[in-house]
């Protein structure tokens, strides 16, 4: 085990795919639990099931990051607190 991420939770941008994934996936199997912005939703979709596997929380957030007002709002949606995390 690298680091013991339990109580932790983190925002992935690009997530959803190749190396974003596998930072994701690595998170998760830390304890972390972890919200995956990407611009590719179904691939986001995809990876959030592969964390819920490993008995983390999890969920998908759009995000361009050619666009700032996604990145705002990704932000937001992933903070503690927000309402989005069914547990912390």
């Amino acid at each position: 085990m690298l680091a013991d991420l339990s109580g932790k939770t983190a925002l992935v941008a690009g997530g959803g795919q190749g190396v974003g994934r596998g930072i994701v996936l690595a998170m998760a199997e830390q304890r972390a639990d972890v919200a995956i912005a990407d611009i590719n939703d179904d691939g986001a979709a995809a990876v959030v099931e592969e964390v819920k596997a490993l008995g983390r929380e999890s969920f998908a957030v759009h995000m361009d990051m050619t666009d700032k007002a996604t990145w705002t709002g990704a932000w937001r949606t992933s903070s503690p607190g927000s309402g989005t995390w069914t547990s912390s």
